[in-house]
This record gives structure tokens, sequence and C-alpha cells, in this order.
């Protein structure tokens, strides 16, 4: 039998999921195990020292000349669960420790002990409220759900709110300096629906700095591509080294189609009389007079 007669446990602040084991290791005449192989099974048990286990691990330890094993806990072989997994807030919890003095699996219990501190520190560093410190203007976090600017909406994980923006300030900046693009991606489906809105970075070799496209990645083209010199609209570029559109609105492939009947294209003239332009049923322009919107 194995005796641990020292214990120190204490959180790693490098990696909040570790947490440093120490023992002292006798075997069962009472002798230091010096620089001897040792083989440790840890368990994570819930709710009191006979509890469920909901986490364990192995290590393979090599004790030091005064017969100390050093281990990281959540640095094992994991053979039950996951660390990541454990609901510290739902303790209290208890560490198992079995040893085999051999080195090999054949445990047998050294000892149960409640942990006290830890647990509390791995779950102020991921959960509940600690997240982040709730701010009348800051970021909430509430059931999985973030709140910007206001409380978490229920239904929506990260809802954003800016009050009395200004000139100059937005809800959202992102900030790129690659050769390609800054963009952001919404997608249902990563195959046939899948868009980029792009804004041009100052180093972009395919926009213009400053313009402002939407790129369509299942049909290779750009759905819609803006010039911010001209403030024209380009629709349907079929690549992504396009020229800037040539009007107002120009078109690269398609139709143009509109449907209601009294709808149509309205101009002005140059006396400031304003024209629809519709089609009769035998496809003859039709020229309208109204009034200008």
């Amino acid at each position: 039998m194995i005796a641990a007669i020292a214990l120190s446990i204490s959180a790693n602040c490098q990696s909040p999921l570790l947490m440093s084991y120490q023992s002292v290791i006798r075997n069962s005449s009472g002798d230091l195990i010096n620089n001897g192989n040792v083989g440790f099974r840890i368990s994570i048990l819930q709710g009191s020292v006979t509890g469920s286990a909901v986490y364990a691990e192995t290590h393979s330890v090599t004790t030091n000349s005064n017969g100390l094993a050093t281990l990281n806990i959540g640095g094992g072989t994991p053979s039950l669960g996951s660390i990541l997994g454990i609901n510290w807030e739902s303790g209290p919890y208890f560490i198992k420790t079995e040893t085999d003095p051999t080195g090999g699996t054949n445990y047998t219990l050294s000892g149960t002990s409640q942990l006290l501190s830890v647990p509390y520190a791995l779950y102020a560093a991921k959960s509940g409220d600690n997240y982040w410190k709730p701010h009348a203007n800051g970021i909430q976090y509430t059931a999985g759900r973030i709140g910007v600017g206001k409380a978490p909406h229920s239904n929506v994980p990260i809802s954003v709110l800016q009050e009395n923006s200004g000139i100059g300030q937005a809800v959202f900046e992102g900030l790129s300096n690659d050769t390609w693009q800054a963009c952001i991606s919404f997608q249902n489906n990563p195959i046939n629906s899948r868009y980029s809105f792009v804004i041009a970075g100052p180093s972009c070799t395919v926009l213009t700095p400053g313009n402002f496209g939407i790129w369509n990645h299942n049909k290779s083209n750009w759905f819609l591509i803006t010039d911010k010199m001209t403030n024209n609209i380009g629709i349907g570029s079929p690549s992504l080294n396009t020229t800037r559109p040539k009007a107002s609105l120009d078109v690269y492939s398609g139709d143009i189609a509109i449907e209601e009947i009294g709808k149509g294209i309205i101009m002005k003239s140059s006396n400031g009389q304003c024209w629809r332009v519709t089609i009769d049923n035998n496809g003859n322009f039709v020229n309208s007079p109204i009034t200008c919107p």
C-alpha cells in the first residue's frame, strides 16, 4: 500500500484548467520510493467522498530523490469525461488518488480529500457572471447570451446597442491589414448560401480601397459592388478582378425585369418634366408624363 503523506494543490495561473498536485510516496513498508516510477489515477468525485466520478485521468510519474511525485491534474490521459465539462458550480467536489508503486495500472487507494478553493478559482475563470463584470454601457453575460450596451436578448446569441453614436462612431468596427479583404460573412449553408460583405482595406489589390461589395462564394461573382469615388453600383460582376461600375447602375450580366403593370423607368427631360416609360401589349414603348418623385 502506498501512503501519501503530503498533499498540495494549487491553481495553475498560466492554464486555469490545470491543478498542481504533489504527494510524497511510500511503499507498504513505509519506505520512500525515491527516483521510482509510480502510476497514478486521479478521479474527481461529485457530492461526497463516495460520490460518482465525473472525471478521471491517469499519469505515469517519476518521484524525486525525496520520494516526491509532482503532476498536473488536467494534464494526464483522460479515462472518464473531460475536465472542461466539469460544472464547478455544482459542487462540492472531492479528489480521489489511487497509485501503483510499480508504475503500472494495479491501483490502490491512497486517499480522498475535498477540493475547496481550487474549484472556485476555476469556476470564476469560466462561468456565471464572472466572464465579464456587468457595466451599464459595457458587456453583460446571462445564460449563454451576450449583450453589448444592453441586456442580452433571450433569443439572440449577441445583442448590440450603441446609443447616441454620433459622427465617427459605429456599432461595430473591424480592422484588417491583409492584402485581400476585411470581410464579414453570414452563412446558413457553407456550400450553397455563403456571402462575404467586403470593405476593401488600404492594401487591397482586388477592390479600390474603401469600396464595398458582396461576394457570392457559390457563384464566384460579385453579387453587388460599389465605387466610393462615383457612387456607381455594379451587379453580377463575373470575376474578382472587376473594373469599376461604368454607370450609376451597371448590370454586368442578366436582365432587368419589371413585372408590375404600369411600372417602368422614370426619367426627367431637360425641361424638368418627368416621364414614365412603360410598354404596351404589342411591345411598343409608351411615354407618360408624371409628377416627378
